[in-house]
């Protein structure tokens, strides 16, 4: 899924995915909860991964309250490693690659303002 810089709807994958303009607004509703990731460059919201996370304006406060396992968020602008929400997810670079590995599956985003590629997500979508 390529050149994502502007709409992507992935519906019926274990629920609702709706990616809307990448660059602004990422809306990722009912992946086994629900997470809206508004504006990754403003506000991220991921609240419901089991749990509940609030990662609001990445480049100004996060909030991350209940992972159940562990969050490493290693330099924002650089790489955010997520690993322990009910597997593993690692969103190294968020402005360059996001690999989310392990939300119930292998969610592997690399590369947003390029390609997506959302393996597994209870089962595989490439």
């Amino acid at each position: 899924m390529s050149g994502i810089e502007g709409y992507v709807d992935m519906s019926g994958i274990e629920g609702y995915v709706d990616m809307s303009g990448i660059e602004g607004c990422v809306d990722m509703s009912g992946i086994e909860g629900c997470v809206d990731m508004s504006g990754i460059v403003g506000c991220v919201d991921m609240s419901g991964i089991v749990g509940c996370v609030d990662m609001s304006g990445i480049e100004g406060c996060v909030d991350m309250s209940g992972i159940e396992g562990y969050v490493d968020m290693s330099g924002i602008e650089g790489c955010v490693d997520m690993s322990g929400i009910v597997g593993c997810v690692d969103m190294s670079g968020i402005v360059g690659c996001v690999d989310m590995s392990g939300i119930e599956g292998c969610v592997d985003m690399s590369g947003i303002v390029g390609c997506v590629d959302m393996s597994g997500i209870v089962g595989c979508v490439d």
